[in-house]
């Protein structure tokens, strides 16, 4: 009659050990996590602004909701006898402050006085979640470890 034999089992991992290479493994996944996040909301909150901007046309926004130079700055951007109104502005998107930026040129044609309509709130906003992927980043490198490298063979592939 044959013994009865369990098979061995593979070695369990128990639950609460805590490790170098767990350390390790917990800062590349909260790193990504942070990385992929932070990058996400950054590009829908510009693409979202980029949207509203030229959704109707940069220089129509302009023309209609603003913004407008100063009396000081209409001295200078009006030939005399001209309205207000018959001045045109060009419309452009911007990222810093993100918004939008209406450029009115002067009336001797020697440059132009650019107003910005930019969100200071969002700006800041992404400028914070850019500094957070920067450290999700950072904490998938320091989570690389050269014990975690693919080892390769000194003989080539084998085949």
């Amino acid at each position: 009659m044959r013994s009865y034999r369990p098979t061995p089992r593979p070695r369990q991992i128990r639950s609460g050990i805590i490790t170098p290479r767990t350390i390790r493994l917990g800062l590349r996944r909260l790193g990504a996590t942070v990385l992929i996040g932070c990058g996400l909301l950054v590009i829908v909150i510009i693409g979202e602004t980029y949207i509203a901007t030229v959704f109707t046309g940069a220089q129509h926004t302009c023309i209609v909701d603003g913004p407008s130079p100063t009396g000081v700055q209409w001295e200078r951007i009006l030939r005399p006898g001209e309205a207000m109104e018959a001045v045109v502005p060009a419309g452009s998107f911007i990222l810093f402050p993100l918004g939008r930026a209406c450029d009115y040129r002067l009336a001797d044609g020697s440059g132009a006085i650019r107003v910005t309509a930019g969100d200071w709130g969002q700006t800041r906003l992404v400028a914070m979640l850019v500094g957070g992927a920067i450290a999700g980043g950072i904490l998938v490198a320091l989570g690389r470890s050269p014990a975690d490298a693919p080892r390769r063979n000194p003989r080539g592939p084998t085949e």
